[in-house]
């Protein structure tokens, strides 16, 4: 009788220690179904019908993506991302690399300070950082048309958000500025990592600083490059860009990223549909290219 009692506590022990785990992720994997997938396959379900976000639906199974690719404005708005990418992705990761490299094998003083300074863009709200730029590049009284003065350059001032041929570059700029400081936190960690007598026996065959970088710091930090990569790009497309875009120009003067014109095309226009069928498109194009870095990371290692 007692035996059987002591069985039936080990199985309850162990039914109770297989349960453990998932009460550790259930947290996790909550808030991802209530706010991350629940939100997604409603937000695609709305991009089947033609919708107002008030009236009765009407549904059009798949036009509302069949249009987007004859959607000028749409196509201009990714073109204009592809601006954004560029410079916040790709200009952000070559610098913080050359910057990060210079700041952990140069050897320079204040390494922390350095990290600190180049980091400040990063708790700084996007709204407050188009506010300040907004000043920095305003046509009369900005910092940048002000130092043109200055230095007698009067014939280089330009208004620099208001005009279609710098708008874009401009704010494009100002995500370059905001994302550095991540990049170049990430990379310091990951150079600091590599064992330094690598670099030591490099020098030993009469390797210079470039072919260290080359062979030795730029496969170690594949990783914290595809991790980079891959936030950039959400920065890059997203929210923060909106934001920084919202603030500065309105979308004006060809600066109007995907994000925001499916803001508009929903509150403004009153196309909710259709604009849910632009944020579908959004979230692949984002999957995409996480995806596809992760890919690639996979099959270097």
């Amino acid at each position: 009788m007692n035996k059987g009692t002591g069985r039936v506590h080990k199985s309850r022990r162990r039914k109770s220690a297989a349960i453990v785990p998932y009460l550790y992720i259930a947290p996790t994997v909550g808030s991802a179904l209530v706010f991350v997938i629940y939100p997604f396959l409603s937000n695609f379900s709305f991009s089947l019908f033609q919708w107002d976000g008030f009236g009765a639906k009407v549904f059009i199974g798949l036009k509302n993506f069949i249009d987007l690719a004859s959607d000028e404005r749409f196509i201009r708005a990714f073109q204009t991302n592809l601006v954004y990418f560029f410079f916040t992705v790709i200009v952000s990761i070559l610098l913080g690399l050359a910057i990060s490299s210079l700041i952990a094998r140069g050897r320079l003083r204040g390494v922390r300070f350095f990290q600190s300074v180049y980091f400040i863009p990063q708790v700084v709200a996007a709204i407050a950082l188009g506010t300040i730029f907004r000043w920095i590049y305003a046509p009369l009284f900005g910092v940048i048309n002000h130092f043109l003065r200055i230095v007698g350059l009067e014939h280089l001032q330009r208004p620099w958000l208001g005009n279609p041929e710098t708008a874009t570059v401009a704010v494009a700029i100002i995500g370059t500025w905001a994302w550095l400081g991540f990049c170049i936190i990430v990379y310091v960690a990951g150079i600091q990592k590599i064992d330094e007598n690598l670099y030591e026996a490099s020098l030993l065959d009469g390797a210079k600083a470039l072919q260290q970088f080359w062979y030795i710091t730029l496969p170690d930090l594949r990783f914290e490059v595809v991790v980079t990569l891959i936030m950039a790009t959400v920065h890059s497309l997203g929210s923060y860009i909106f934001a920084v875009t919202l603030v500065t120009t309105g979308g004006a003067y060809g600066t109007r990223p995907i994000a925001l014109y499916a803001y508009q095309a929903a509150f403004v226009e009153g196309r909710v549909g259709y604009a849910s069928a632009v944020v579908i498109v959004l979230t692949g194009i984002i999957f995409g290219v996480a995806g596809l870095s992760m890919f690639l990371l996979e099959r270097k290692e």
